[in-house]
């Protein structure tokens, strides 16, 4: 008997990985820093993840036009290093500060959670002449970003 091969497509979907959940943090809105000399003051704030998937860790992105950023500080106390915090990028205009999951004891919950940071951070720049602060807030695993620029 002669063998028959019958040749069919694949679905197109059979070849797509799921779509990767993602946290969003793009509704999360810094409160107004203010400028004290050469230091700039945020005050305790609250992130939000409209997302579908729970955060792990947050990464925050600091940018200063025409100053250095020297030192972040949380409650009066070097942010690196500060309940598993750390940063990068001191003595350049841009810093990055990472907070580790589960910081305060959970992660920002997917579908709008929120996790209330009571810590206010200081940044210590060069220089006490107005400029602007550019902010980008990320979960560690991805997703959409907050934006900010402040005039400071």
């Amino acid at each position: 008997m002669p063998a028959v091969t019958v040749a069919t497509a694949a679905p197109a979907f059979a070849t797509s990985p799921p779509p990767v959940a993602l946290p969003d943090m793009s509704t999360t809105a810094l409160p107004t820093p203010a400028r004290a000399g050469a230091n700039i003051n945020v005050p305790g704030f609250t992130l939000t993840n409209t997302g579908t998937a729970d955060t792990i860790g947050i990464v925050f992105t600091f940018e200063l036009a025409g100053a250095n950023i020297n030192r972040i500080s949380a409650a009066g106390m070097d942010a690196n290093g500060f309940s598993g915090m750390t940063v990068t990028g001191y003595g350049t205009p841009t810093a990055v500060l990472t907070l580790p999951p589960n910081f305060f004891g959970r992660n920002a919950a997917a579908g709008g959670g929120t996790m209330s940071v009571p810590v206010a951070l200081t940044l210590e720049t060069s220089s006490s002449t107005p400029t602007t602060l550019d902010t980008t807030i990320v979960a560690s695993n991805g997703g959409p970003a907050s934006e900010q620029t402040f005039t400071v």
